[in-house]
């Protein structure tokens, strides 16, 4: 039964706020603000954070927000406003450099600390909304979201992946004025009934003809494919997987170990929940993605590759790892959509994904 309130429920840690009263506003499409993910991202962010629930008259929750402080020492530049911009800038995005020229100085000492509002992850940052929720519920949390960074010395909020389909929020924050640069597109994939075959289907002959031949490609060079639980497989082999990628993708401050502190968070929190599909060669694993289950979708959530392995044959891990055999299990399992969240929208395109515009809104404080 969820609990009833009489004011607004405020909290700096998420579990102070009952799981069954925050997930009543977080349904299939929002795992990255459900209780227990934001409890992973809380444990291994070490910031300030801080939650919010409104109620409505009969006290059940309409609206919520989450927030976390960000400075210039925490290591996750693809949720910092001042790295997504310079990140946005160098990818020639719409708006970034602009925004970025705007403010006085350099990026950083204008924007952190700061606060980073609608969820700490990469896609889909956003308020929590239950169906009667509208404008007034909106410009109540960005209200206080603004007053609580005001309080801890912020010097912008930012909601830096907002999708273009998010109306309430997206005209309340060019109200209020937010500006904005383009972050990049948003891809999920819509599961066909009829599994791997139907999914073909979907793609011309001579796209059916590629994908069959590297599936044969991989079978040629011993390549077989594993799926269970997270923990069935070795965290440290998944957490240097998952670095070489970061490296490869220009972001080599990014160590193993983290990677390997955030697997085990998820692993005692969501347990069998949380899975992995991994293509094996020889006894070791060449490359995993790490998917978390939530009612009618998956969530594609961490990936890794053995490059070295992988580069001199050009076998394709990636499609193989993260889609086709993704796609078999998810039909079978009754899944609807898989999300594959922000970049490399090109490939994600080519294997049946469709995709939806985010922006980075910025207030400088």
């Amino acid at each position: 039964m969820t609990t009833v309130l009489t004011a607004p429920a405020e909290a700096d840690r998420i579990a102070e706020i009952p799981a069954a009263l925050w997930d009543t506003l977080a349904g299939d499409h929002d795992f990255f603000l459900s209780h227990r993910w934001t409890s992973v991202v809380e444990a291994t962010g070490k910031v300030d954070t801080h939650y919010v629930v409104l109620p409505d008259d009969a006290g059940r929750p309409v609206a919520a927000v989450s927030m976390a402080l960000a400075d210039a020492s925490v290591p996750w530049t693809l949720v910092r406003p001042d790295t997504v911009l310079a990140s946005g800038a160098e990818q020639g995005l719409p708006g970034a450099a602009e925004l970025l020229a705007s403010l006085p100085g350099d990026p950083a000492e204008a924007l952190l600390p700061g606060v980073v509002a609608g969820g700490r992850h990469v896609g889909g940052t956003r308020l929590l909304l239950a169906p009667g929720a509208g404008p007034a519920e909106v410009a109540a949390l960005l209200d206080r979201t603004e007053e609580w960074a005001r309080a801890r010395g912020a010097r912008s909020v930012s909601f830096l992946y907002t999708d273009e389909t998010d109306t309430f929020l997206v005209d309340a924050l060019r109200d209020r004025g937010y500006r904005s640069a383009e972050a990049g597109r948003y891809s999920r994939l819509d599961v066909p009934e009829g599994g791997f075959d139907a999914y073909l289907e979907r793609f011309s002959s001579h796209r059916r003809r590629r994908m069959r031949a590297e599936r044969r490609a991989l079978d040629g060079a011993g390549v077989e494919h594993v799926m269970g639980p997270l923990a069935d497989f070795p965290l440290p082999r998944l957490a240097a997987l998952e670095a070489e990628l970061f490296a490869k993708y220009g972001l080599g401050h990014w160590k193993a170990s983290q990677s390997q502190e955030v697997l085990e968070r998820t692993l005692s929190v969501f347990g069998e929940d949380a899975f992995v599909s991994a293509t094996v060669a020889d006894g070791e694993v060449r490359g995993f993605g790490l998917f978390i289950a939530r009612g009618s979708c998956w969530y594609a959530l961490r990936a890794g590759f053995d490059y070295a392995f992988q580069e001199p044959a050009k076998l394709p891990l990636y499609y193989e790892t993260l889609y086709y055999r993704i796609v078999e299990h998810a039909a079978a399992n009754g899944i609807r959509t898989v999300h594959y969240g922000l970049g490399s929208e090109d490939a994600k395109s080519s294997r049946g994904c469709t995709a939806t515009t985010q922006h980075s809104y910025v207030l400088p404080l």
